[in-house]
């Protein structure tokens, strides 16, 4: 077994679990924000607010996670080589190499976007606007990684 392909399983099994963690907290919050009296020492809009912030640092672990498997994926499966090794340039790549469509692209181009905007300036209505789409963000990546397993014979 070569050096890479181990890396490749190691990788989707840790992008695997990055989306994982994503869908657990999202059910939380869903499972929890109708169930006001269960906050403990938190107020409802205290809760809200942790929960939120949460389910965003989640998904932006696995968005992180899966525009870096996608490269190792490119390079290990599909042979390819990067020129420019940033995440919506490498998810193009991918793209034009059909390693994923047309819509899974968009829609990693919109999440790197999001992870950007909540990772490097944080403000509450772009917080929430990325909260509202994570649900159909999460569908995307849970796609993404589970059709893209590395071979059992690598």
């Amino acid at each position: 077994m070569k050096m890479t392909d181990k890396n490749i399983k190691e990788r989707h099994e840790n992008t695997y679990m990055a989306i994982k963690n994503l869908e657990r907290e999202m059910q939380k919050h869903q499972k929890f924000f109708l169930k006001k009296n269960a906050f403990g020492y938190l107020s409802f809009d205290e809760w809200l607010v942790s929960s939120r912030l949460s389910v965003i640092k989640c998904f932006e672990l696995a968005m992180h996670v899966l525009w870096r498997y996608l490269k190792l994926y490119g390079e290990v499966v599909g042979g390819m080589t990067f020129e420019n090794n940033s995440p919506k340039a490498i998810v193009r790549v991918c793209h034009h190499a059909r390693i994923i469509d047309e819509l899974e692209a968009e829609g990693l181009i919109f999440m790197i976007e999001g992870r950007n905007n909540t990772s490097h300036i944080y403000k509450e209505e772009i917080a929430q606007q990325l909260f509202c789409s994570i649900e159909k963000y999460y569908k995307v990546m849970k796609n993404i990684i589970d059709r893209l397993k590395p071979s059992v014979e690598m």
